[in-house]
């Protein structure tokens, strides 16, 4: 996408943007470096990101960010009082402009009625057209692209210098964690997993991207427990099927012992994360850790469009028969395809370029003297 020209009511100026993606925790990831463009843009703005309740821990203490704000549409701000609540706080903030990265038709009306005078929005929607919603393309058929190339589109349209096709640096993710944050983490993990390196199974997922069965991940726990020790993680609802699942084997099971926070916390001070296309493993990539992921061929699922960005991992695929009629879950499952071992040497090899990488660099050795030396024998002979 080429890029728009500066707009003229947001060049030169402080604005007030506020960046809208209100869906899953990985979504959110693949929106930070949107949001540190802006930041690098417009250094003295007011800028805010719009996203859901859950996913909201992800952005704090982002130094790119002033507000973190959340809407809750299946919930607490739900219906007409609902949205009536939001529009008082968004218009509270006074913000000139909006970047609406995953629209609706609620949230397209929201920045509306907020009184937000500069609007844009991927895709082209009757509701965009209607709420004079500025349109950015999102054609996923004719370029392959990562879903952070999508988002940084609208940066583009906003007349950011974002080149094309997009420097590694701009595509990496960017999280963040306070110093209580790494403390406590470091803390924590020295009592459930004092063996270095940490390895993370994340088994789970939120049903947008096939997966393993639990099995799969109960049988790669010996082969990679040579390496170090294994930290199970999951939601608090899945806390009782996971202990019971990973019963008898080496791995500590972490599964609803962390909030959102300390997860991120628990993923830093590990070595590699395992599992599908899921949350944890973008929350890996935005904080530098390396992943060992399972992903589809399809388009809409590929590692292409939604695979880790800016840091060490491995992507494993089946074979490209498998894909075409796949689904979630059930027999048509390709990553059933993939097995155990070849996850367990993906993952021995990603170590050990992260412990390479971890060692220390020893000084090169002196040169020799000029001049031999004289050893003299100074025991007693």
């Amino acid at each position: 996408m080429p890029i728009a020209p500066p707009d003229p009511e947001l060049n030169g100026r402080a604005p007030r943007l506020l960046v809208i993606r209100t869906d899953r925790v990985g979504d959110v990831v693949t929106m930070t470096p949107l949001i540190r463009a802006l930041r690098q843009r417009f250094p003295k703005a007011y800028l805010a990101a719009l996203v859901s309740p859950y996913a909201a821990p992800v952005l704090t203490a982002s130094p790119y960010l002033d507000a973190v704000l959340t809407d809750d549409a299946a919930g607490a701000d739900a219906g007409v009082d609902g949205l009536r609540r939001q529009v008082d706080a968004l218009r509270a903030h006074r913000f000139d402009g909006s970047l609406l990265i995953w629209p609706s038709e609620r949230l397209a009306r929201l920045t509306v009625r907020a009184g937000i005078g500069r609007r844009w929005m991927t895709g082209h929607k009757l509701y965009g057209f209607l709420t004079g919603q500025r349109p950015v393309s999102r054609d996923k058929q004719r370029s392959r692209r990562h879903e952070v190339d999508y988002t940084l589109d609208l940066g583009r349209a906003l007349g950011l210098d974002i080149p094309t096709p997009t420097p590694p640096d701009a595509l990496k993710p960017e999280l963040f964690l306070t110093e209580a944050e790494w403390d406590t983490a470091e803390r924590v993990v020295k009592v459930i997993a004092p063996r270095t390196p940490r390895i993370i199974l994340h088994p789970t997922g939120g049903g947008s991207a096939p997966n393993w069965p639990l099995e799969r991940y109960v049988q790669l726990v010996p082969l990679v427990a040579r390496f170090g020790d294994v930290i199970v993680t999951g939601a608090p609802d899945e806390a009782a099927t996971l202990a019971h699942a990973f019963r008898d084997t080496a791995a500590v099971v972490q599964a609803g012992r962390t909030d959102l926070r300390a997860l991120m916390g628990l993923i830093a001070v590990s070595s590699v994360v395992v599992s599908a296309s899921t949350g944890p493993m973008h929350l890996a990539a935005g904080l530098g850790v390396a992943t060992v992921s399972l992903f589809c061929r399809e388009p809409g699922r590929a590692a292409e469009r939604w695979g880790p960005v800016g840091n060490r991992h491995r992507i494993l695929l089946p074979p490209a028969e498998r894909c075409p009629s796949c689904h979630a879950g059930g027999e048509a499952n390709c990553t059933l395809a993939i097995p155990v071992p070849a996850v367990a040497q993906a993952v021995e090899a990603v170590l050990a370029e992260v412990m390479a990488d971890a060692k220390p660099v020893v000084p090169d050795e002196p040169p020799p003297p000029e001049f031999p030396l004289t050893i003299l024998n100074t025991g007693r002979g």
